[in-house]
């Protein structure tokens, strides 16, 4: 790791940025923003009025509104106020380019009678481009400008050219102020090119507030102070007014708030400071004394997505390689290349080529870090309202974990501390400071900042709370420590630095006095303006805001593409982000963290050699071109491939083209006896299990890849070993894993029936016995299997000899590759990812359920998962039973080298609601067992009394998340057609309805039955597009969904029939489905509930279930359920005053039937539908129509769309029409001189209620205040 640079920025308060293994000079330029500068976008302004002074507020407002029609304008009015000066202040927003100006010289033409003085005013943002060289002028940067897209009548004497800054290597910096949209461009590009420098577009630094130097408070200047002139300036150390502070020897005596120790311009002074804070509108409190609504909005501020969104924005345009945050957004931290602390306060962000040299990781409260091999890393934070006891346990948490590092290896140490000190650039040293700098000293540690930029700025109040701490006792350090200028979306800034490793220190003291000298620019320069001040941070807010806007209008318009894209691929992209199927990349590992995780995961054996007898009959029925075109059947497409990086799909056809060769290669292997090596390499892929720690080897699942040839020859070898193995019952019976015709279900079912034996009405309360179900879990089971086992266990079965001998082949001379290239030899195991392993594994535990246990002792088996099930009349002999049986399978496990894990053992009694005394003496090795209420086995809950209430709960509950994820892709109104989403539905019932055969009993309850509707009515609404209010029985209808509790008793007679052996009572899927339909037939004719307008018009669920066209609309879903847009539906929920049609006004009421047959408002709709199907149009048979061809139901859908997407239209207008007048009934004065909105005439009911229609029929809206409606 010796000479390698990493690039790191930290980032603060709900931003992150990363570090790279680079040189900095070496790294990559980034890739230029494709975001496109919003210059489209509406500005705010501002349009003052100033009346003549016998002219007041109220008088003049009501002046304008009565003579200014507001509308067309291109402006929506916002506020309207009045300033101290007696100004009529209109804020306003432009809807189009130059609305503002045309509303001010409209106001200008109408305010003559009251000679006012009208002038627009906009939104200014302050914008410094940096880096300009000497010998720029103005007219170049105003050419830039131009270039750049910012219109020249904005850019034209209006920037200013600052001089030659030493410290910036001879450059200058050009001050302008612009438009919010056109600063949020500017600020986007990457270069701004003038002349030959490319230059940095930044929003520029507030000033201090003004300052008086004679009475030292904020907010006027000296000839404006009115606390008594001094004759002389007065001496900021005594106070006296006959000298000046640096001639003064006096001890300080601060004259401002009468207290000594400190001077009167010090930034100590508890008065000064809270002047300050007044004169910049701030308060008191943990976010700088900020106003009480921005106080509510700093912390989210702090932790928002936004200021993440920004960060991963940069990541992809820079080359860091790690990023250490302080107050992360919690949610944005759950990635995989995230290690966050334990309260979810501090976390470090790696790229995926660091994340490869991590060597280990761990974490702390308050604190995270990172071995990355040339440091070790820490992020951290510590909140300012902990108190001193809090943050020394904090402290000496963090000191210990370091020690642990220190003095052998490089630390940095970075975080926001909340502490003050000089030696970092505080003002003074508090407290907290002086733990930090004592911590620091026995680590050895040295500080990095500068103490000359600060680190956070929130409006004037600017600190050095966030630090950088590296090792100062070894090679090595980092380098280019620097506050970065860059938006974050935060108060805290950006800090880069590069971590160097192994050299000679190049310095070994620097002095600190430059550094203070330094400082004391900035915290005594001079004051500027207040009103300039407040300018500046108005247009920095409006910036601000904007960006924000802009960024949640770009993830809307992104989260509606995604959508659209689920009609095109239904599992794409959109699902696996609502399902978290798809994320950040599996982290690298590093290489000695691999070789653990083999190390445990392939235990080392013994190499061993096959023998066979001389007289064994090696002789075999060859392969046929028949079994190897049954064999590529079972080949699956779209698998990864192994080593040789051959796709399945190749394989497959080569084996359809060309079986006879393919059956020929295969024989040739047979007769030799031989596997080839080459098919015997795997590629490993390690999973990491969720919510497990990284550095621990049992946290991953091992993938083994193998190449597609191999597997294709071991679907034959298993082909022909599993007939054998039935041929000779080979297997037991109580083995359902891995076996034809048998399921995870037909396990469960096992044991659920060797207990409800106990509880048959055939036995007595006397005779019934206590069963209880004990769980055996096996250590890292498929790996650990010894090869000598599984070849004893073929030859015990007496496989024929031909196969064992190609099968001991296979066994021999295994590698694993890892991503690294590495080879592992493996030594043990059936190999995962194989079609052979399983079928061998199943060979080889067959011993464990054929054991002698004791009586009223089975077990059942599936792949690994044991279960014993233990019978007894009595408690104590329950226990010795179970102990015997549980000592019996761990005595075998040892026998062929398997471990067991007792701490992973769970046990159930299965006695319904019998009393049972405490199990005493149950363990396993030594570990106690404690039976328990409820058990997980193979997916299904296991309760004490197998009622399968608590497995109905733990499914629906899964099913439900799942419907929340997929409803975010289902928009209502628009995306996905009915087949897509009727597709993505199957999820959540293959959810709800798994293990349907072994708890369908659960159903007789009426509660379990109505839990599984109310989750499947969520699915269904989003199906059929229905309102919420819409009934159960016919959103299930309409989303043609076969209720839950139906699919459940299906499935279980389906699972039934595959059981019975008479072909008379057994019945098919076709059968079972007609059955099905008729019970829900009878339900939907039986139902009295909310559903019966949906019955009249769909009687007959066969036919609409089974139809082949068509699709229901969120529009037809509204005329097919009663629940829309209709008076009598939104007066039924108090939305509207009356039921009545406010369209026609007939005084009928507004449903359904009003709407689509009676309405007059809609005849011209009405006979255009009619005579393009020519049909007269009747209600009750609109459903029979549509059912008729896909031709009827487009038509009867479009008419439908078109009547109450118009309707829905003419609503939204009237209502906003309504609340526009309730507005102005609360503020008469207001109100005098509005005139009603066009497009609406007045009627009865209450106002503004009816739309016009122009020459040609069409509606007339007013387009400034909603959608256009022409048609």
């Amino acid at each position: 790791m010796e000479g390698i640079d990493v690039k790191v920025e930290i980032c603060r308060k709900g931003t992150s940025k990363p570090v790279t293994n680079e040189p900095k000079a070496a790294a990559r330029q980034p890739k230029p923003q494709k975001l496109k500068p919003p210059t489209d976008r509406p500005d705010v302004g501002v349009v003052m009025v100033k009346p003549k002074k016998e002219h007041d507020y109220a008088e003049a407002l009501k002046s304008l509104k009565a003579n200014v029609q507001v509308g067309g304008d291109g402006v929506e009015l916002e506020k309207i106020s009045i300033t101290k000066s007696g100004e009529t202040r209109i804020q306003v927003r432009e809807t189009r380019e130059g609305g503002r100006k045309n509303f001010a010289e409209k106001l200008s033409q109408k305010a003559e009678a009251l000679q006012a003085e009208v002038k627009a005013v906009s939104a200014q943002v302050p914008i410094a481009i940096r880096g300009i060289d000497d010998t720029v002028d103005k007219d170049e940067v105003e050419e830039a400008l131009v270039k750049a897209g910012v219109p020249k009548e904005e850019v034209e004497n209006k920037v200013n050219l600052g001089e030659v800054q030493a410290g910036r290597a001879g450059t200058r910096t050009a001050v302008m102020r612009v438009s919010p949209s056109r600063a949020f461009m500017l600020l986007q590009l990457q270069e701004l090119r003038v002349g030959w420098s490319g230059c940095r577009c930044r929003i520029t630094q507030f000033e201090q507030p003004q300052c008086c130097f004679n009475c030292q408070k904020f907010g006027h200047l000296a000839h404006e102070c009115k606390e008594g002139k001094a004759e002389g300036r007065r001496c900021y150390r005594c106070g006296k007014e006959d000298h000046i502070a640096k001639d003064c020897e006096a001890s300080p005596s601060c004259y401002v708030c009468g207290k000594n120790g400190h001077r009167a311009d010090s930034r100590s002074c508890p008065a000064q400071r809270e002047q300050a804070a007044k004169a910049q509108g701030e308060g008191y409190g943990r976010h700088g004394g900020c106003e009480a609504k921005e106080a509510a909005e700093a912390p989210r501020q702090q932790r928002c997505r936004d200021a993440h969104l920004l960060l991963d924005n940069t990541l992809v345009l820079s080359d860091y390689d790690i990023a250490l945050i302080s107050e992360p957004n919690r949610a944005a931290v759950q990635q995989a290349s995230w290690e966050v602390d334990l309260e979810g306060d501090a976390a470090i962000w790696m790229s995926r080529r660091l994340q490869g040299m991590a060597v280990s990781r761990g974490r702390g409260s308050g604190y995270v870090w990172v071995d990355i091999g040339v440091a070790v890393v820490y992020s951290c934070y510590v909140s300012p309202n902990t108190t001193d006891e809090q943050f020394i346990g904090f402290v000496d948490s963090l000191e210990e974990s370091a020690r642990a590092w220190s003095p052998r290896r490089l630390l940095v140490v970075t975080g926001d501390f909340n502490s003050a000190a000089v030696e970092w650039g505080s003002s003074t040293t508090n407290r907290r400071g002086e733990l930090i700098l004592e911590m620091t000293s026995r680590l050895d540690l040295l500080v990095a900042n500068d103490g000359i930029v600060p680190t956070f700025q929130r409006r004037e109040q600017r600190s050095y709370l966030d630090l950088t701490l590296y090792s100062g006792n070894v090679n090595g350090g980092i380098e280019g420590w620097r506050v970065l200028e860059e938006e974050t979306g935060s108060d805290h800034r950006y800090l880069e630095f590069q971590i160097r490793g192994e050299r000679e220190p190049y310095l070994k003291r620097v002095s600190k006095g430059h550094r203070r000298k330094r400082r004391s620019r900035y915290t005594l320069r001079s004051a500027a303006q207040p009103d300039e001040i407040r300018e500046a941070l108005e247009s920095y807010k409006a910036a601000k805001k904007m960006m924000r806007r802009l960024i949640q209008q770009s993830r809307e318009r992104c989260w509606k593409e995604l959508c659209e894209e689920v009609e095109r691929d239904a599992f794409g992209k959109p699902y696996k982000i609502v399902m978290k199927k798809i994320g950040a990349a599996t982290p690298r590992l590093h290489a000695s963290l691999v070789d653990r995780i083999i190390e445990r995961l392939f235990p080392a054996r013994p190499a061993q050699q096959w023998r066979f007898g001389e007289d064994e009959d090696f002789n075999f029925d060859e392969v046929t071109a028949e079994e190897v075109l049954t064999a590529a059947e079972k080949i699956s497409i779209g698998k990864a491939p192994g080593v040789d990086g051959v796709p399945p799909e190749v394989t497959k056809m080569f084996m359809k083209l060309r079986p006879a060769d393919f059956a020929a290669m295969t024989n040739q292997l047979l007769r030799e006896g031989r596997f080839p090596s080459e098919w015997k390499v795997a590629r490993l892929v390690l999973l990491p299990k969720p919510g497990k720690p990284r550095d621990d080897p049992s946290s991953y699942r091992p993938l083994c890849l193998l190449d597609t040839e191999g597997k294709a020859v071991e679907t034959l070898l298993a082909g022909r070993l599993t007939t054998e193995l039935e041929q000779r019952s080979a297997i037991a019976d109580t083995q359902f894993g891995f076996r034809a015709g048998r399921s995870t279900i037909d396990a469960i079912q096992e044991v659920v029936r060797a207990a409800e034996e106990e509880r048959s009405a055939e036995k007595t309360w006397r005779t019934r016995k206590l069963c209880l179900v004990i769980l055996v879990d096996v250590r890292n089971a498929f790996n650990s299997m010894p090869w000598e086992v599984v070849m004893e266990a073929l030859r015990s079965a007496e496989i024929s000899p031909y196969l064992r001998r190609v099968i001991g082949s296979y066994l021999e001379d295994r590698w694993i590759v890892t991503t690294e290239g590495a080879r592992h030899r493996m030594t043990a195991g059936v190999p995962q990812g194989s079609i052979l392993g399983p079928t061998l594994w199943n060979v080889a535990y067959d011993g464990v359920l054929r054991l002698d246990l004791p009586e009223g002792a089975s077990t059942v088996a599936y792949a690994d998962d044991l279960a014993i099930i233990v019978k007894a009349r009595t408690e104590d002999e329950l226990v010795s039973k179970a102990n015997g049986a549980m000592e019996a399978v761990a005595n075998w496990m040892d026998s062929k080298h398997l471990a067991l894990a007792p701490e992973k053992t769970e046990a159930i009694l299965l006695i319904g609601r019998r009393r049972c005394g405490p199990l005493e003496g149950l363990n396993l090795r030594g570990h106690a067992v404690e039976p328990r209420r409820e058990v997980k086995y193979l997916g299904v809950w296991l309760d004490r009394g197998l009622t399968f209430a608590p497995h109905i709960q733990h499914a629906l509950t899964k099913a439900k998340k799942s419907v929340k994820a997929l409803s975010r892709i289902l928009p209502r109104t628009r995306g996905a057609g009915e087949g897509r989403r009727r597709l993505l539905a199957t999820v959540a019932t293959s959810i709800a309805t798994y293990g349907a055969p072994v708890w369908e009993k659960a159903l007789r309850k009426e509660r379990n039955v109505r839990r599984l509707a109310s989750v499947q009515r969520q699915m269904a609404l989003r199906i059929c597009r229905a309102y919420r209010t819409a009934g159960l029985s016919a959103v299930l209808a309409l989303s043609r969904q076969v209720p839950w509790h139906l699919v459940v008793t299906e499935r279980k007679l389906r699972h039934e029939d595959r059981r019975e052996p008479d072909p008379e009572r057994r019945r098919t899927k076709k059968q079972r489905w007609e059955e099905t339909l008729s019970k829900w037939q009878e339900e939907w004719t039986e139902d009295t509930g909310e559903s019966e307008w949906t019955k009249k018009l769909v009687p007959d669920l066969r036919e609409w279930q089974t139809r082949r066209h068509g699709q229901t609309s969120y529009h037809l879903t509204q005329a097919l359920t009663g629940h829309g847009c209709f008076q009598e539906y939104l007066y039924r929920f108090r939305k509207t005053d009356s039921p009545e049609c406010l369209l026609c006004l007939s005084g009928s009421v507004d449903g359904v039937r009003h709407t689509l047959m009676e309405c007059e408002f809609f005849d011209r709709e009405r006979e255009e539908f009619r005579d393009a199907l020519d049909w007269g149009f009747k209600l009750e048979g609109m459903v029979e129509k549509m059912l008729e061809g896909s031709e009827e139901w487009n038509a009867v859908d479009d008419y439908v769309s078109r009547v109450i997407g118009t309707k829905e239209a003419l609503e939204r207008v009237r209502k906003r029409a309504t609340e526009e007048s309730e507005r102005e009934e609360m503020a008469p004065a207001q109100g005098d001189g509005v005139a009603p909105e066009p497009g609406w005439r007045e009627g009865s009911t209450g106002g503004m209620t009816t739309p016009d229609r122009d020459e040609a029929g069409d509606v007339t809206l007013n387009t400034q205040r909603s959608a256009n409606m022409d048609r």
